[in-house]
């Protein structure tokens, strides 16, 4: 995801022993610097203290792309795990016949732009 200042990348390669890992990295333009500095480490450490309430134990370091996003190992549940889970949640929402609320937002997103494009791929362009 792309930011203004700051860019948030998923890098899986060797030198993270090919797990997923979350970087914070300065954006275009940005100074690398300026990332390893004491007011910007207080502020990634009070971005991730406001988030401890529903993350406890997520923590950041400074690294080499900008900033390392800790993840307690408890968050850690491998690939089978995590498909069995989504799984069961899918087979939940077919079971109750109803979206999660988080999907409706999505789909009404999608339909609109869609239809949206639609309408302008018919108007008639200027010659």
């Amino acid at each position: 995801m792309r930011g203004t200042r700051a860019n948030l990348v998923i890098r899986q390669d060797e030198a993270q022993h090919f797990k997923a890992t979350l970087y914070l990295e300065p954006g275009e333009g940005e100074n690398q610097q300026a990332f390893g500095s004491q007011a910007f480490s207080s502020t990634v450490d009070k971005a991730l203290g406001s988030l401890s309430d529903q993350n406890p134990g997520l923590s950041g370091e400074p690294s080499e792309f900008g900033w390392k996003i800790k993840f307690p190992e408890a968050y850690d549940e491998g690939h089978e795990a995590h498909f069995t889970r989504v799984t069961q949640r899918y087979l939940q929402y077919l079971d109750d016949e109803a979206l999660p609320a988080w999907e409706r937002t999505n789909l009404l997103t999608k339909y609109f732009i869609t239809t949206q494009a639609y309408a302008l791929s018919r108007e008639e362009k200027p010659s």
